[in-house]
């Protein structure tokens, strides 16, 4: 699909996507990729850039954004960091696999500026607020066509917030 901006919210559990119409900010499509849970990490990692490849063909972007870590350990964490260098290690696979897709692009168009790949900051794009809200407004936008059953860890709905984001800034003629 020309002209889609594909957001990543990325994960080593669940990572979400979203592809919208980057002039509107509608959400065309919107998924969650789950490997199995019995695969080691490195496995896992490998199981979620090879999706990502598979949604990258599908979708066709324009341009990608990637949430990138701040290195900062949420709470939820206990404070000691469990699983965040692993976290950290599937960031960057996810973000050089959508880097690759987008230099991949731009030599087949000729035109070295057809795609690009962004990462923001999550404590950017969220300004704090509590992935909680951020899954409910986005359940309440989208009414009929997100379920937040089917997006349990909301990581789709941060796809789609991400995404949102990039669409407001560009609006606004704000730096990304």
């Amino acid at each position: 699909m020309a002209g889609t901006l594909l957001a990543i919210d990325p994960g080593v559990i669940r990572t979400g996507w979203a592809a919208l119409d980057p002039a509107s900010g509608q959400c065309r499509a919107w998924g969650v990729l789950r490997p199995p849970g019995a695969l080691d990490r490195d496995i896992r990692i490998a199981w979620l850039c090879y999706s990502l490849q598979e949604i990258l063909a599908m979708q066709q972007p324009q341009d990608v954004v990637i949430e990138w870590t701040s290195g900062h350990v949420a709470g939820r964490h206990g404070g000691g960091g469990a699983g965040l260098a692993t976290y950290g290690v599937a960031v960057g696979a996810l973000w050089a696999t959508a880097w690759h897709w987008t230099i991949a692009m731009n030599r087949e168009s000729g035109d070295p500026l057809r795609a690009r790949c962004l990462v923001v900051e999550e404590n950017t794009w969220t300004r704090g607020r509590p992935k909680s809200e951020r899954q409910r407004d986005v359940a309440l936008l989208l009414r009929e066509r997100y379920s937040a059953a089917a997006d349990s860890g909301g990581d789709a709905a941060d796809a789609i917030g991400l995404g949102w984001w990039v669409v407001e800034r560009r609006r606004l003629r704000l730096d990304i």
